[in-house]
């Protein structure tokens, strides 16, 4: 490979890692469950065809006394007040809310808000009225808060993408620049996907296999453990051993790889309420 390719892999590789790292940092900063609200988010125009959604984060204050909770910005500059009464009469019933906009009071209700391990954490706002702002002050509203506008399925496609384009460029790195770090690094990747999908199969076949029902957490984690390290150091060997395997080594660490990264990427979705988990 002439030296004007290896540049361009990488640039490519490089501007890669600069982007998604921004990205990162950006989505941290207005994640639902980073800012320091009682309400996740606020959808106005509920079932309409335009509806515009905004986290939390963007409240200019929020205050809370007893089972009241009072949260206030400004749009278009006029006052926007949310109350959330999170008294309950009933078990698990949801808060009742208030909304007002402009000193006009319109209907609202409170909705589930993000989910994580079966816990909810914060609630979301509704209301299927625009608030009587008009089509242009609304585009202006989803424009500010263009991450908020995607939903599930969008930021799973997101993810999705991002772990096929790093696991190409990590799968052409490898065999490019077949040298001891790339392939630890590689195998380390390998091994972390090896120990994921060995436990998650374990549980799977906990329930109606009589060896491992007794087993406990610590131990499940051993024995994947264990295992991930015989097969990595299997791989390991045989990519040190023969040079000719270099090409298939590294079509299965880019494949590896790029699964280890879409579980990050799931991860740092669900902690930051920008996806409901799944599990």
């Amino acid at each position: 490979m002439n030296r004007k390719v290896k540049l361009i892999i990488l640039f490519v590789a490089s501007f890669l890692v600069i982007s998604i790292s921004s990205f990162g940092l950006f989505l941290n900063k207005v994640a639902p469950f980073r800012a320091n609200t009682p309400i996740e988010a606020v959808t106005i125009g509920y079932n309409t065809p335009t509806p515009v959604k905004f986290f939390g984060n963007i409240f200019e204050s929020c205050t809370k006394s007893n089972d009241i909770t009072e949260c206030h910005v400004n749009i278009q500059k006029r006052p926007l007040e949310i109350t959330v009464n999170n008294k309950q009469q009933e078990p698990n019933q949801l808060p009742k809310c208030l909304l007002s906009y402009a000193r006009q009071n319109f209907n609202c209700f409170v909705g589930s808000g993000g989910y994580a391990g079966g816990v909810r954490f914060l609630n979301s706002i509704y209301t299927t009225s625009s608030l009587g702002l008009t089509s242009q002050q609304l585009q202006t509203l989803k424009s500010d808060n263009w991450f908020a506008q995607f939903n599930q399925n969008t930021w799973s496609n997101i993810s999705i993408i991002l772990s096929v384009i790093c696991g190409i460029v990590a799968a052409i790195i490898i065999w490019q620049y077949p040298n001891k770090y790339i392939r630890t690094f590689a195998n380390l990747a390998i091994g972390l996907n090896i120990f994921y999908q060995a436990l998650v199969q374990l549980y799977r076949i906990k329930p109606v296999t009589s060896i491992l029902r007794d087993l406990n957490e610590p131990q499940m984690m051993l024995i994947a453990a264990l295992l991930a390290i015989l097969l990595t150091g299997l791989i390991l060997t045989l990519n040190w051993r023969r040079q000719n395997l270099i090409k298939l080594f590294s079509i299965i660490g880019g494949v590896n790889i790029a699964y280890v990264f879409g579980l990050l990427v799931y991860g740092f979705l669900v902690s930051g309420g920008f996806i409901i988990a799944d599990y």
